[in-house]
């Protein structure tokens, strides 16, 4: 009997340390599942764009809708001129693993790291907060 109460303890250690590394795995999975969405929204975009001369104001017009990954929503699409550009922002709802809500913002010229919200530890891999901040006119400094 002893024997089967140490097993069983050494069973819930195991599984205490391991649960926040599988949540993590989970939530970045997610957030690269979203990255890719919005990459191929911006290249529907793209060829909605040279076909009708101007971004399509709806995920319906590019036959997207209802394509969002599972617990993300989409909280703004907008333009301030659809002939030359767009503005996509999803956000992240329901139970985030311990990290909260965040957004994912994206245009025309791809993701837009200033206006996002996403903590750095999501970010999937080649995506790299001060090299984005750089190329996008941004300082660490200036956030």
């Amino acid at each position: 009997m002893v024997e089967l109460a140490v097993v069983v303890t050494i069973i819930g250690v195991l599984v205490v340390a391991a649960l926040p590394r599988y949540q993590f795995a989970i939530e970045r999975a997610r957030a690269t599942q979203a990255f890719s969405t919005l990459a191929q929204l911006q290249a529907s975009q793209e060829r909605y764009s040279i076909e009708n001369g101007m971004y399509a104001r709806t995920l319906r017009a590019l036959d997207l809708e209802g394509s969002l990954p599972l617990g993300f929503r989409l909280s703004s699409h907008d333009s301030g001129n659809w002939e030359t550009g767009y503005r996509i922002v999803l956000r992240r709802e329901g139970a985030t693993n311990g990290f909260g809500r965040y957004t994912i913002v994206w245009s025309q010229d791809g993701f837009l790291i200033g206006p996002s919200t996403i903590p750095d530890s999501l970010l999937p891999r080649g995506y790299h907060r001060k090299i984005l901040l750089e190329t996008q006119g941004e300082t660490l400094s200036s956030r």
